[in-house]
């Protein structure tokens, strides 16, 4: 069994996750964080992170990508960019997996429009003892 998580992460040092969520446009989660809030361990995050999440976490990857992709202006991230020289943004995907082994694909379309507008892909690959219901 496997499950995928997909979100759109943008890191700054610039600017706060209430200045991220207006200049580009998104809803981001509550698990964005402000640059100098504390962690679960009492440490301050050295970056703010926003996060814009699809939302479901099951279902096929490529779905939830295009679901993704189509919440997303890219008008407005690219604007993001040029206002905050250090913000970087990538597609978070994060696999909870049952298996003995651990892929994925995407698909070239997606992967050309994120690569166009130079936003990265993160993987993350979680072991669970969740079986397929």
């Amino acid at each position: 069994m496997k499950k995928f998580s997909v979100s759109l992460k943008i890191l700054t040092k610039k600017a706060s996750v209430k200045e991220l969520s207006r200049l580009s446009g998104l809803q981001l989660s509550a698990s964005s964080q402000d640059m100098g809030e504390l962690n679960g361990v009492g440490r301050p995050f050295v970056t703010t992170v926003g996060v814009f999440e699809v939302e479901s976490s099951t279902g096929d990857l490529n779905a939830q990508i295009r679901r993704l992709l189509e919440k997303l202006d890219f008008a407005k991230l690219d604007d993001v960019r040029n206002k905050l020289s250090d913000v970087t943004m990538a597609v978070d995907i994060c696999v909870f997996f049952s298996t003995v082994t651990c892929s994925l694909s995407i698909l070239p379309e997606p992967a050309e429009i994120l690569g166009r507008h130079n936003i990265a892909v993160d993987v993350s690959c979680y072991p669970t003892s969740e079986s397929a219901s």
